[in-house]
């Protein structure tokens, strides 16, 4: 999923995956998330064109629509109810009430899925209660709305989300990148209940996994050991009761991704019937240590059945 198509040349950027499909330069298939914030927006755009959630094909696709709600927790601007360490204040809420839920209304009212970014537990209560509103104004079964990030839950939280059948989308990766940064802010108590995978599982909640590139690296491997050790880089513990096995990791990172965006039927599982796109990997990651997960490498990918890549033709390509 690219989970920020228009942020910084507008239409221009999904014209140009249109292109890239077109002349058969997609070599992976795109979910496309739809800037539709405040500031910057291509909805407008997307909803005269004849866009909405699903619209496309196999290779590129309409996903949600994306606008933002606060900042981050290891800049210390992720809003939250309980101020920081050694940042003044608790946080930034990036937009009233009247506006989230305006943005949301719109989204929700013309058939898009919603992705909307939220990190801190002030900013997380802003876009469930525009999500229970929109639902009660306009119910619609099934739509999958989702809190991307969704660092610091409060044990309600969770409810509400099992209620509005919505789903957080965490990035387990950032407890190994940003955990630090975690523990300097806001101390290792309050860091450790940041994306609680084990609780949300035990809950019943479908729980994608991604990386949330450019803003981590896109390395998979990472997002695997954030979700199997809950370790820092720098081998810090942050929150190991929230731990979920290799089985739990993998299962996030492909039926529920692929549930995620509404594509659980096509992908997501090697099964007859479905899109025939596999990744080999140097290890079993069922049997290999925790930390051997990092050094792992994807050695082939299959994109309907077909060779998408080789590590060994990589490897031959002039530096």
């Amino acid at each position: 999923m690219d989970a920020a198509i228009g942020m910084n040349d507008g239409w221009l950027e999904w014209e140009g995956y249109v292109a890239a499909r077109e002349r058969g330069r997609l070599k992976v298939r795109i979910t496309g998330c739809l800037i539709g914030d405040k500031e910057k927006s291509i909805l407008d755009r997307a909803m005269s064109e004849g866009l909405v959630t699903g619209k496309g094909d196999d290779m590129l696709r309409v996903g949600p629509v994306k606008f933002f709600t606060d900042g981050s927790g290891s800049s210390g601007t992720a809003a939250m109810s309980l101020g920081y360490n050694h940042v003044p204040g608790t946080g930034v809420l990036c937009l009233t009430q009247d506006e989230c839920l305006e943005l949301a209304r719109k989204a929700h009212c013309n058939g898009f899925q919603m992705a909307i970014h939220a990190i801190g537990d002030l900013a997380i209560d802003q876009i469930l209660d525009a999500f229970e509103t929109v639902q009660a104004e306009d119910p619609r079964p099934g739509m999958r709305h989702r809190v991307e990030h969704c660092g610091w839950v409060r044990p309600e939280h969770t409810d509400r989300l099992a209620s509005l059948e919505a789903l957080p989308s965490p990035q387990p990766n950032f407890i190994y990148f940003h955990g630090e940064n975690y523990i300097r802010n806001i101390g290792l108590e309050r860091a450790a209940k940041s994306y609680p995978m084990r609780d949300w599982i035990d809950r019943g909640l479908h729980v994608p996994a991604s990386s949330d590139c450019p803003s981590a690296p896109l390395n998979p491997f990472e997002v695997l050991y954030g979700m199997v050790a809950c370790k820092s880089w720098k081998g810090s513990e942050i929150g190991p009761d929230q731990c979920i096995s290799m089985e739990e990791a993998l299962h996030a990172y492909t039926f529920e991704s692929a549930y995620a965006g509404h594509d659980e039927t096509r992908k997501g599982r090697l099964v007859p019937g479905q899109l025939a796109d596999v990744a080999v990997m140097s290890r079993d990651l069922f049997e290999i240590p925790h930390d051997d997960v990092l050094t792992t490498e994807c050695l082939m990918t299959l994109v309907g059945g077909k060779v998408a890549f080789t590590r060994a033709a990589l490897e031959l390509e002039p530096a």
